[in-house]
């Protein structure tokens, strides 16, 4: 697919979130942007399943999966690009395989479950010079010749004649597939995922702002997460007197939000302290808001010298 097309079939994706998972734009923009920089790699058939890369081409949505997984929080940056990364790949399938043409007389077009094993027979997609490895037999068409990136290429431009299909492209059909598969990976990227708005307000005196990349825990019910990072990509967090919301996501199954340990490690800027007035946790898919009140600095040089912290809700 095309940049234009891989953005809008992500985003079109993510229009079909249910209302408990209102996701910022900055969030979109980071899977968005995780998709379209796969594009650089152009020398891997397994990014976009060229060359019948199909093994190389599901092993490496399973590797962005395992990325994800390892992160405490759902939404930290790595794992938001790592879900764009999985998404381009699962998105190429349907353009640069003959998936389509397979099942043009299908409706709606079936989404892979992403298992070599279950590939129809003569299951093909096209040959790329540059990329490695090529996993085709011979007399297996073009990149060029299969593509469906657009309804300006000569396969994507094709119609179906006949059945529940007639009339429509072979691009139409590529583009709805990869909306579906993209929602398949959706329900999974947010399943079981707990959403959290964490606000944070900082104080008003001279140099209460900081640098210092925050992190949070968030503990209750006998569980707690693991450390998730508070930033907002392209914004000055941590200003002073500014009030800061984020957007977190974890598995941890927590029945309440009975504690927070909030702080930094690594010191940024001439002057890293920060004074934290409070905290703000709610969940956003139900009830549930828990405020925790500091109103002390986070520096080593102010006070007993902690940067990081232990607040119980009031």
């Amino acid at each position: 697919m095309r940049p234009l097309n891989h953005d809008l079939i992500t985003r079109s994706a993510f229009g079909r979130l249910p209302p408990e998972y209102p996701l910022f734009k900055r969030q979109l923009d980071a899977v968005v942007l995780g998709n379209l920089l796969s594009d650089a790699n152009i020398a891997s058939s397994g990014v976009h399943y060229d060359n019948c890369a199909f093994s190389e081409g599901s092993a490496r949505i399973a590797s962005c999966w395992a990325a994800i997984s390892s992160e405490a929080d759902r939404f930290s940056q790595r794992a938001l690009q790592a879900f764009g990364g999985l998404l381009h790949t699962t998105q190429d399938f349907y353009s640069h395989s003959n998936w389509v043409e397979l099942h043009k007389m299908v409706s709606p077009i079936p989404v892979w479950d992403l298992d070599v094993a279950t590939l129809p027979a003569g299951t093909f997609s096209g040959t790329v010079i540059q990329a490695e490895p090529k996993r085709c037999g011979p007399g297996t068409p073009d990149h060029d010749d299969l593509n469906k990136d657009d309804e300006r290429s000569e396969e994507g431009k094709r119609k179906v004649s006949g059945g529940p299909n007639d009339g429509k492209t072979y691009y139409e059909l590529a583009f709805q597939a990869a909306v579906e598969a993209s929602v398949r990976q959706l329900e999974r990227f947010v399943a079981g995922v707990e959403c959290y708005r964490v606000t944070t307000r900082t104080g008003q005196s001279l140099f209460s702002g900081t640098d210092a990349q925050v992190f949070i825990v968030l503990e209750g019910g006998g569980r707690k997460t693991g450390r998730m990072r508070l930033n907002n990509p392209g914004e000055n967090d941590f200003e002073r007197g500014k009030i800061d919301t984020f957007l977190v996501g974890t598995t941890a199954g927590l029945e309440q939000v009975e504690k927070i340990t909030i702080g930094y490690e690594t010191e940024l800027g001439a002057f890293p302290g920060w004074y934290l007035e409070d905290v703000v946790v709610e969940r956003v898919d139900e009830d549930g808001r828990w405020k925790f009140k500091c109103g002390r600095w986070l520096a080593k040089g102010e006070g007993d010298g902690k940067t990081i912290v232990e607040l119980g809700a009031k």
